[in-house]
């Protein structure tokens, strides 16, 4: 038996998300299920998948959510490991927030959206002879915000550690849509600012899967870039096999 105040209170949520975020940018109905891996002739899915850009749409999303009693569940990669603990939630999916890296060479920082494959980052650092903290695999497939988020290195290299020791500021969502700048004092080489016996909050919020905060963009310290030799050797038919070959050496030995 459909229950109809459930049905009527779903679509209440995906007309007001659809109006404030955009049809774009929400998927709903069938599209939902496929989205996060479900058949579409499955009961239930997702009240709705939303792909917010800015830290003021994901905002939306979780007012919305809170004013609606509705859960918000956040996933950087979808189609989900899990789809089944889906049903029934505002599935929030931060690969949408992917600003570019945006460079500064004098204090050898990068800022970022956390949707942003991290190889790419590393990319856009070496053009300015800089890097991130070890050597990221050609076919890595992480975003800077779930390597941050899950506080692990991920391909980058076991030996080199997390980013998160690289990590001097963050944009995060709080539950209740309150977007906070956090970090800055290990900016500019200062002692972080003591926060009255409290640990700093930027270590507390990071790494809590989206539990405590949504990260929406972060700031990383780079290093100096290694020197490199370039060759012009042609390669036709094997520099993936050479690139494929070259990335598990780097996983087996990191």
């Amino acid at each position: 038996m459909v229950d109809r105040r459930a049905v009527a209170f779903a679509n209440a949520i995906r007309a007001d998300l659809i109006d404030r975020i955009g049809g774009d940018r929400t998927a709903v109905g069938n599209a939902a299920k496929k989205a996060v891996g479900l058949q579409e002739s499955d009961a239930d899915g997702p009240i709705a998948v939303v792909c917010p850009r800015t830290p003021e749409q994901v905002a939306i999303v979780l007012k919305v959510g809170r004013s609606r009693h509705a859960p918000v569940l956040v996933r950087s990669r979808l189609p989900a490991l899990d789809p089944l603990s889906l049903r029934g939630a505002i599935v929030l999916d931060a690969s949408g927030l992917c600003s570019p890296p945006a460079i500064d060479i004098t204090g050898r920082l990068v800022t970022v959206g956390a949707g942003v494959d991290v190889t790419l980052v590393d990319r856009a650092a070496r053009r300015a002879r800089l890097c991130l903290r070890g050597t990221p695999s050609m076919h890595s497939g992480e975003t800077i915000g779930s390597l941050l988020c899950l506080g692990e290195p991920g391909e980058l290299g076991l030996g080199d550690g997390s980013l998160v020791e690289d990590l001097v500021g963050v944009t995060v969502v709080g539950g209740s849509g309150r977007i906070m700048r956090l970090g800055g004092p290990s900016k500019i080489g200062q002692v972080v600012w003591p926060c009255a016996g409290l640990p700093e909050p930027m270590a507390m919020l990071v790494g809590g899967e989206g539990k405590m905060a949504i990260v929406c963009d972060v700031t990383l310290r780079l290093r100096r870039a290694p020197h490199v030799a370039w060759s012009t050797m042609a390669m036709p038919g094997v520099r993936e096999h050479v690139l494929q070959v070259l990335t598990a050496g780097r996983t087996a030995i990191s």
